[in-house]
């Protein structure tokens, strides 16, 4: 869809689809359905994302 977007529209194409992709990606949930995508950083929660970039203990940090 994207691809098609941008030959359509150009310029305009490229951000309307960038934009739609983005919003496709941020209210999707998982195959659970109980977080989205995009989880630590909305809602934003601190331990999730510092146990994305750092080593923890599993029983450190409680994933919602």
């Amino acid at each position: 869809i994207l691809l098609a977007l941008v030959a359509l529209f150009d310029l305009y194409g490229l951000l309307f689809g960038i934009a739609l992709v983005i919003t496709l990606i941020a209210t999707n949930k998982t195959a659970n359905g109980k977080r989205s995508y995009l989880y630590p950083l909305i809602p934003f929660s601190p331990k999730g994302l510092a146990a994305l970039f750092f080593r923890v203990k599993k029983h450190d940090v409680e994933i919602k």
